[in-house]
């Protein structure tokens, strides 16, 4: 469904989704988006993405830095008393989305999951992950830099090994980057999905929290410019602090989110 990251950076596009003066959505970038997506199926999940947004029913619970659970839940809804993060997962009312892996628990990821993956594997198998090179993407002459927006790992590449790292933290991903730059390892592999799989719940979670890019271009070839500063991310402050309606929530233990859930109910 994406088009590939050596010819589009999505999370330089969609970091721009927010008006600077943070009074709603950019309209321009919206269309571009639309227009890009050429297909109905797209434009139909960009849609109901935005509008989950919109819904005061996503809950995103944060341990160490790292967004591990991203609930979607209709808090008008009289709910059954529960002891355990469990008894949630259970429960069809509730959605969990993990960006990291690419996964939902929702209806229509299920069957997304079941048409390009079990039914098509073997006789139309399809690309559920793209890997590009960084040191491939910096010869391209339009700079577009490294997308994060649908990033789920990357791999570093050394003369001795090939060491893969899940993509939940901006630092880290910078760390090696820097060695890149520095001559330190061979090649780093960006590993994206390719939105073959995909969700509104999945692709609302991508909007507001793997939207942005690195800032790093190269001069010639034995000069590379990297601004190391992380974005901000406007989209998130947009729907946490000035519509209020994505709630967001740092925890020490796996079931404080549990607790939270409770309180805001």
């Amino acid at each position: 469904m994406f088009l590939s990251r050596y010819i589009v950076n999505y999370g330089r596009i969609y970091s721009k989704l927010i008006k600077d003066d943070y009074k709603g959505i950019n309209e321009e970038i919206t269309t571009f988006l639309l227009l890009i997506g050429n297909s109905e199926h797209f434009i139909d999940l960009y849609i109901m993405a935005i509008s989950l947004l919109d819904s005061k029913n996503m809950f995103i619970y944060n341990y160490k830095n790292c967004s591990q659970k991203i609930i979607y839940k209709d808090v008008l809804e009289e709910e059954a008393q529960r002891k355990s993060i469990d008894d949630f997962d259970r429960d069809k009312s509730i959605i969990t989305t993990d960006i990291n892996y690419n996964s939902c628990s929702c209806k229509e990821y299920l069957q997304s999951f079941d048409r390009f993956v079990l039914n098509n594997n073997y006789d139309n198998p399809v690309e559920l992950k793209e890997r590009v090179s960084l040191k491939k993407l910096l010869q391209n002459p339009e700079h577009l830099m490294v997308d994060l927006f649908g990033l789920l790992s990357f791999e570093v590449v050394t003369v001795d090994s090939n060491v893969e790292y899940l993509y939940d933290d901006y630092s880290k991903l910078i760390k090696f980057i820097k060695q890149y730059v520095n001559n330190e390892i061979t090649d780093i592999n960006l590993i994206y999905t390719t939105g073959e799989v995909i969700c509104p719940h999945l692709l609302s979670s991508f909007l507001i929290l793997k939207n942005g890019y690195v800032d790093i271009k190269a001069l010639d070839d034995d000069t590379i410019i990297l601004d190391e500063v992380e974005q901000e991310n406007k989209v998130l402050r947009y729907y946490k602090e000035y519509t209020k309606t994505v709630y967001v929530f740092d925890i020490n233990h796996l079931n404080d989110w549990l607790y939270l859930h409770y309180n805001i109910i």
